[in-house]
């Protein structure tokens, strides 16, 4: 497979729904996790399916049906934040060994550790090879309780639907992230050559309907789609070696969960819930809930993971998948190669 960035601009707020129920407030997060843009890619494929079969590609279904079946003809990690040409990955669940070299040094920097959530691609490289013990190698992580303003802001906004039956109003406040010039999420893309050209047409047609939620009041609204070769310091990540283990950019759910069980060195979960969205009914009802392991998750070994189906039984007019597929660094070595 070929390996490529997409690097999404906005051109004004977002709105990714948190992971984290709110009491009166709907909280947004800045990234986008990868079930949620494979979602929006699949919506827009099997839209535009018509156009590219008149052109001979591979149909959608035919395209769905290798997911399916395990065979899946590109991967995609999620979205995380980028400056210029910065770019930035989760931090690895599992610390360097030697990453305090004395205890004084982790009373001061242990809490700015864990907070930071993104490293630079140099230090996670350094995090990675436990190579990261050098003086300022904390200092320099994004800790959002100081640094908040590294790629852009948080809004929130009050609102006040009106209930139709008796005309109560209901306060909440709902939150929406602000991108900086410059900035704004990539995702990390492993394709096979077949599918690169109907791969680059879907999200041209993407780039048209936006990405995440509050779209019917103008938010996720994209500048533009740019996909292309991965900077030389984000490829060579893949070929890693490293003793830590595998780290996960995408959400995942194994084939086994007893084989992962004794695999797993450390990890986070994620709720996935939510409502269907779907282009080509105007039915919507909530998906099942499942559980995903989370980017950042660390295992020693790791399969190809899986997609899975959370349609609701009340629900008859098509499939409905999560997408579980692992993207990881250093790349997943494949059976028979």
């Amino acid at each position: 497979m070929d390996r490529f960035i997409i690097k999404f601009g906005f051109h004004n707020a977002t709105h990714f729904g948190s992971d984290l129920p709110g009491i009166g407030q709907e909280a947004s997060k800045m990234i986008l996790h990868s079930d949620t843009l494979f979602s929006a890619i699949c919506n827009v494929w099997a839209q535009v399916d018509w156009h590219l079969q008149a052109k001979n590609f591979q149909s959608f279904q035919s395209v769905l049906e290798d997911f399916r079946t395990g065979k899946p003809p590109f991967k995609i990690s999620s979205a995380f934040p980028f400056s210029g040409e910065d770019y930035y990955l989760p931090k690895p669940m599992t610390e360097p060994t030697n990453l305090y070299r004395a205890p004084e040094q982790r009373i001061r920097d242990a809490k700015s550790v864990k907070k930071t959530s993104y490293l630079k691609l140099d230090y996670f490289k350094k995090w990675m090879t436990e190579t990261g013990t050098e003086k300022g190698f904390a200092e320099n992580l994004i800790d959002p309780d100081r640094n908040k303003s590294v790629f852009g802001y948080e809004d929130i906004l009050p609102k006040t639907p009106v209930d139709r039956r008796d005309n109560h109003a209901n306060i909440y406040h709902s939150s929406s992230y602000y991108f900086d010039e410059y900035c704004g999420l990539y995702a990390i893309v492993e394709l096979e050559k077949k599918i690169r050209e109907p791969f680059e047409f879907v999200l041209k047609h993407l780039a048209k309907y936006g990405l995440g939620g509050n779209r019917n009041i103008g938010q996720g609204v994209l500048i533009d789609i740019v996909i292309k070769k991965p900077p030389p310091e984000l490829d060579e990540l893949f070929s890693l070696k490293t003793r830590l283990g595998y780290c996960l950019l995408s959400l995942y759910f194994p084939l086994s969960t007893e084989q992962i069980e004794k695999k797993a060195l450390s990890y986070g979960l994620v709720q996935r819930k939510g409502w269907i969205g779907s282009s080509t009914t105007n039915r919507s009802l909530k998906k099942k809930t499942c559980f995903a392991f989370s980017e950042g998750s660390m295992f020693s070994e790791i399969d190809n993971g899986k997609l899975v189906d959370v349609r609701p039984e009340a629900f008859s007019e098509h499939d409905v998948w999560q997408y579980g597929y692992a993207l990881t660094i250093p790349a997943r070595k494949e059976e028979g190669k």
